[in-house]
């Protein structure tokens, strides 16, 4: 029976495995027969992985701050708009072409159904990443689900509020290509709304 790859496929996984051998082939390298400059050549090479690794480990962790931080500062700034903008529209000097010219006036219309509000998506696979395009009407983004590989259940995978959204994630089995599934909802203040958009399918190569 063909044994399975000893390469663990988890990334965090992967570091850790990284870190044993480079401990563990120091040690055993002499009874092997191999040579120092060797040993030392291929640390480096391991090494260096694992600073990309946690690097980028690092650089997720500061953009799930930023995008907190953003949100706040965001819901924030609406506030104050809505507080000075009724402020200036109950001066004695406030005339409509003040308003429009401060874009305090709300375009007619009516506001849509939140119940039947449903998100479409269209993929494209292109350099190792999926361009999820989504139309987002009048409402504030999607967050968008995902399956992949041999996933049996859709996960969380991100939020976006301007199309597109980009999965940079890299392939379970590099050596395959691999089909990736996708379906989004609108949301309204952190909320899910609407329908849950059609799936979409597209192949990684």
């Amino acid at each position: 029976m063909a044994l399975k790859d000893f390469i663990a496929r988890k990334e965090g996984d992967f570091d850790e495995q990284e870190s044993n051998f480079i401990t563990k082939f120091a040690v055993h390298a002499p009874t092997l027969g191999f040579e120092a400059a060797e040993v030392d050549s291929d640390r480096v090479i391991l090494q260096a992985h694992q600073t990309a690794f946690h690097a980028m480990i690092a650089k997720k962790a500061e953009a799930k701050a930023a995008v907190a931080e953003n949100e706040t500062k965001k819901n924030e700034a609406i506030a104050e708009l809505r507080r000075i903008a009724k402020k200036i529209k109950g001066c004695l000097g406030y005339t409509e072409a003040i308003g429009k010219d401060l874009r305090i006036i709300g375009a007619d219309g009516i506001p849509p159904d939140l119940n039947f509000v449903k998100p479409t998506l269209k993929c494209v696979s292109a350099g190792g990443m999926v361009e999820i395009v989504f139309d987002k009407q009048s409402m504030e983004g999607v967050k968008i689900y995902s399956k992949r590989g041999g996933e049996t259940e859709f996960s969380f995978l991100g939020i976006d509020t301007h199309s597109p959204y980009h999965d940079n994630r890299v392939k379970v089995d590099p050596t395959k290509p691999e089909e990736r599934q996708y379906y989004a909802f609108y949301f309204a203040n952190d909320y899910e709304v609407g329908q849950q958009s059609d799936i979409v399918t597209v192949v990684v190569p």
